[in-house]
């Protein structure tokens, strides 16, 4: 490929991904049940507010029968969005096989050059037209708040019956499992009637008794005639490692000694990545510092760290030593003041509390690779450019 021509594919590429971020559009999904004419209000935005021409496509199943208020907007410098209507036309289901016909309607942006027009595509809507079929069809969505250790909170079930007939005596059974696929807990709900084409929200409270860590919880909604089932993850608390001691069994200043940590996950999930980082300073400088190596912990597991202290240049006296335990997005710190003799360390905990959102050792190493990547490419490809559209240039004169 020839420098120009490269140059303005990088050109085009940056001007796609920036039409993509300068044009939007409100709501992102509409779901409807065919029958009657209905229309809906959409928003058109101009993220960046600069003047432009935005055209409206439709595509789709059905977009016979949908209907825009108007297929071209013009936006003003400043101008932040504008609103239009969609009318979705009487649609007579029995011609229709029972189903969710998925439309769009496409939103683009024309860009003016020298030699002609050219449209983008920037974003779309998805319009879903559900078909209803005989007796009622639920569809169920199940969703989850974040739960606290012994704190009430409350599940939702929402059932959609899109059929053209109620269902009767419906029965929510929902089971929650831990990331063992043990069972912790089962709720059955009272019985309730969900009409034709229409929805229901079904509550269900419970209060954890059980360790912070990651669950599944499954719902069944059972009825007479119809059913549905549903699943999602949550969580209760949030991922803990604590320190539960830390001791030397052969202290010796001078030399480098070794510490033991030893540590307790409270999650009832494994954490991946976890390191420790111990630092013995005075008055605000370090003296030692030693950081491990990475492990994963299993749910409420207890594991020792060894941590070895270089003393060769310290003296006897009081000190303080923190301890901090990095995993996932979190560093834990533990500062204790750290009274040395010759074949002694005694160590009393002042404080203990999260200091930051750190991420894992991996993840900041990745990160900065990633950095590093880029960093070089485009270093590479500014050089290549500047060779090939100037010096070669001047060679070739």
């Amino acid at each position: 490929m020839k420098p120009t021509k490269l140059l303005l594919t990088i050109i085009m590429v940056l001007l796609v991904v920036n039409t993509a971020q300068a044009v939007g559009i409100s709501p992102a999904i509409t779901e409807i049940i065919a029958g009657e004419e209905q229309t809906i209000r959409m928003r058109i935005f101009n993220e960046d507010q600069t003047q432009k021409t935005v055209t409206l496509e439709l595509s789709g199943e059905l977009k016979e029968y949908l209907q825009l208020s108007t297929e071209k907007i013009e936006f003003a410098q400043g101008q932040r969005h504008q609103e239009i209507t969609l009318t979705i036309k009487q649609i007579l289901i029995e011609n229709f096989q029972p189903d969710k016909y998925v439309n769009r309607v496409v939103v683009k942006q024309e860009t003016v050059t020298e030699s002609s027009n050219i449209a983008r595509v920037g974003v779309s809507s998805r319009i879903i037209i559900v078909v209803p079929g005989d007796g009622p069809n639920l569809e169920g969505e199940l969703f989850v708040p974040n739960f606290v250790s012994q704190r009430t909170n409350t599940f939702s079930l929402d059932v959609k019956n899109t059929g053209n007939s109620q269902a009767l005596n419906c029965v929510g059974v929902l089971r929650i499992y831990s990331s063992l696929n043990e069972r912790v807990a089962t709720i059955v709900t009272d019985p309730v009637t969900i009409k034709e084409l229409s929805s229901e929200r079904i509550p269900i409270t419970w209060e954890p008794y059980v360790n912070p860590g990651r669950y599944v919880a499954t719902a069944n909604i059972n009825c007479d005639n119809a059913n549905a089932n549903m699943s999602n993850s949550f969580h209760v608390g949030s991922p803990e490692i604590v320190v539960d001691d830390i001791f030397s069994d052969n202290f010796r200043l001078g030399q480098i000694s070794q510490l033991k940590l030893v540590t307790t996950s409270l999650w009832a999930d494994t954490i991946p990545g976890v390191f420790a980082q111990v630092d013995l300073e005075r008055e605000g400088e370090t003296l030692t510092s030693y950081t491990t190596a990475p492990r994963q912990f299993r749910p409420q597991e207890t594991q020792v760290f060894d941590m070895f202290l270089n003393t060769e240049n310290v003296d006897r006296g009081t000190y303080d030593l923190f301890v901090r335990i990095n995993y996932l997005d979190k560093e834990t710190e533990t500062k204790y003041v750290a009274q040395l003799e010759r074949d002694s360390i005694n160590l009393e905990q002042i404080t203990g509390r999260v200091v930051g959102q750190t991420g894992t050792q991996e993840t900041r190493d990745s990160t900065l690779s990633i950095i590093i990547l880029v960093g070089l490419l485009l270093v590479g490809t500014n050089a290549f450019l500047v060779y090939h559209l100037v010096i070669k240039k001047r060679k070739d004169k």
